[in-house]
């Protein structure tokens, strides 16, 4: 074999380790992202139980919007809408999802 044919199949050999390179680089940053938003979503959850766990208030206003909104009055109504709305979806121990299950563990705590 020439060296000419010699330094383009090392060329062509560094080449294709720089793609594998570049390629497990942007898979581990991917996923790095994602734990991130995975953890981000998660504080975000903590924070709304926290919520409703440590201010009866806001606890007694959820759990009657969640029955019949119009009992509350203007201003709680407003305080239940909001709620629904954060990121943790204002859940309900009736509802599914994360937030709704960390609702009815702490419902059953609750009660026990």
């Amino acid at each position: 074999m020439s060296r000419k044919a010699i330094r383009e199949t090392l060329g062509f050999i560094g080449v294709i380790a720089s793609l594998i390179f570049v390629g497990l680089e942007i898979h581990q940053n991917t996923l790095a992202s994602r734990a991130a938003a995975i953890q981000e979503s998660t504080n975000v959850v903590r924070q709304q139980v926290q919520m409703f766990v440590t201010d009866a208030e806001v606890n007694r206003i959820n759990m009657i919007g969640a029955e019949d909104p119009s009992q509350l009055n203007v201003e709680e109504q407003e305080s239940f809408w909001l709620s629904r709305a954060s990121p943790a979806g204002g859940a309900t121990a009736n509802d599914s999802g994360i937030g709704a299950s960390l609702l009815r563990r702490i419902s059953a705590f609750r009660t026990a």
